[in-house]
């Protein structure tokens, strides 16, 4: 499959990977660095995307939600954010990092639960007007996934898979860090402090902090 070599939007950063990862904690343990950042998450971050975001990913349904309905309810999430803070934060010169992008659908609904992965790309390039992050991966075996989603009080409908579940989603992941630039990954098993480290060398080595 080819690669999808683009430009880097500057400054625009994606923290991706499985839940429990870390992402969140990292992006917090970063603030001091990213005080005049724009911080967003997906799904959700507007009024719209929010509704969306509970409707998915809600257990109460009491029946499965149709990975492909899953997907475009992500994509309208994912759309309204771009037009409604994304795009214009850019425009205006601001710095905007997000927790999660259109990788998420490609590893959960493609890698997870089989939806055609090349209709997702084509759908999300779209959707994301092409917009390219500096993406940082938290990298995290599927049995720690597990082990750490114990902690976790507000679990949502992925969170409650089985692990084979989540080897799919991470292979989905590894094999699109392969295709797409400006990926970086982070081993999400080390300490905090060390995960965020290693966030900041990156974040440094393209010019976006200083510490």
């Amino acid at each position: 499959m080819a690669t999808m070599k683009s430009e880097l939007v500057r400054p625009f950063v994606v923290v991706e990977g499985m839940s429990s990862s870390g992402k969140s904690t990292a992006v917090r343990g970063m603030d001091k660095y990213l005080v005049d950042w724009v911080k967003v998450r997906e799904p959700g971050g507007t009024e719209f995307g929010d509704l969306i975001r509970t409707v998915v990913q809600q257990t109460e349904f009491g029946h499965p939600v149709d990975p492909l309905a899953a997907f475009l309810g992500y994509s309208a999430s994912r759309a309204q954010l771009v037009s409604e803070v994304i795009l214009p934060e850019l425009v205006d010169g601001k710095s905007v990092i997000s927790d999660r992008w259109w990788y998420s659908s490609y590893a959960y609904q493609g890698g997870g639960e089989g939806l055609d992965r090349g209709f997702i790309r084509t759908v999300s390039l779209k959707v994301t007007r092409g917009l390219v992050p500096l993406t940082l991966f938290f990298d995290l075996v599927p049995e720690v996934v597990l082990e750490r989603r114990g902690a976790k009080d507000d679990l949502d409908r992925y969170d409650l898979q089985a692990i084979d579940f989540f080897a799919r989603v991470r292979q989905a992941y590894l094999e699109l860090g392969e295709q797409v630039d400006h990926w970086r990954v982070i081993d999400a098993s080390q300490s905090r402090d060390k995960v965020v480290q290693d966030c900041l060398e990156v974040l440094c080595e393209y010019g976006l902090v200083r510490i």
